[in-house]
């Protein structure tokens, strides 16, 4: 394939093969739930893949932002992918992958990523991120006429794919704009929010894989302030690391006074 080929697939499709993957967390650090439904998931996708048996066209994962969703199906995708004998690729689409202008240049792309999917020199797992903002409920208030030509495009590809290879995942944090017919062809999984030493659990792994400090911040504040109900989703639990995260490198580095960081971190617990 030339250069100017690849690079015009690839506008249209972002692709990875498994172990090109970057994941800074593994299946042990997923929470419990988190874990058990990763586990489902990979005994059903490893033994339709490595049986080359036919069996579920996908699923749809739905719960708040921040739970985990996208994450798992990438952790999936790697983990299964280093025990199959051919290769295992993650195609990951979303609105802005497939949104066109221009009439038909959306169906086109939509129909270029299920002909990757449906290609036989390996197997594939297709992330639809957010699927509402391609595949929008028909009944909606704000469904458009071109969304019902991206439907109709949706369903049959997804009807059409050879489930011993290709199987797709799409995402939702917004369930009530999915459409019916998702929901009959994909099985259903929900993520609710984590418990709060679930998410103790991932800031205590924020801080030491992803936002790494110094060992003797006070993490205890992180903590305090979960157990304080300040945090409903993993993003939260991430966002408030990472605010702590800045917090710390700039007291270590002189951008803010002992005084100024003893209040801020006083006032953002008894907030």
């Amino acid at each position: 394939m030339s250069p100017a080929s690849r690079t015009k697939r690839d506008e249209a499709i972002r692709m990875k093969r498994f172990d090109e993957l970057d994941m800074d967390i593994s299946p042990e650090d997923l929470t419990r739930t988190q874990r058990e439904i990763f586990e489902e998931l990979k005994a059903i996708v490893y033994y339709q893949f490595s049986a080359k048996k036919k069996g579920l066209r996908g699923f749809i994962l739905h719960g708040p932002p921040g739970t985990g969703k996208t994450t798992i199906v990438k952790l999936l995708a790697k983990e299964v992918g280093a025990h199959l004998s051919s290769p295992l690729y993650l195609i990951f689409v979303d609105g802005s992958d497939i949104a066109r202008p221009r009439y038909g240049d959306s169906e086109e792309r939509l129909n270029k990523i299920f002909n990757e999917a449906s290609k036989d020199t390996g197997h594939y797992l297709v992330l639809f991120d957010d699927i509402e903002s391609l595949v929008l409920s028909r009944e909606s208030s704000i469904s458009k006429d071109w969304h019902y030509s991206l439907n109709a495009i949706f369903f049959h590809r997804v009807d059409e794919l050879d489930t011993t290879r290709s199987i797709v995942f799409c995402t939702t944090n917004k369930y009530g704009l999915v459409d019916d017919a998702i929901r009959d062809r994909f099985y259903e999984i929900e993520l609710g929010k984590p418990t709060k030493e679930e998410m103790k659990k991932i800031a205590k792994l924020l801080f030491e894989k992803r936002y790494q400090i110094e060992e003797d911040f006070p993490k205890e504040i992180v903590f305090k302030l979960i157990d304080q109900g300040k945090c409903e989703t993993i993003r939260d639990v991430e966002n408030l690391v990472i605010k702590e995260y800045i917090n710390a490198v700039r007291a270590k580095y002189g951008m803010m006074s002992k005084k100024k960081k003893e209040n801020k971190r006083v006032s953002a617990i008894f907030k």
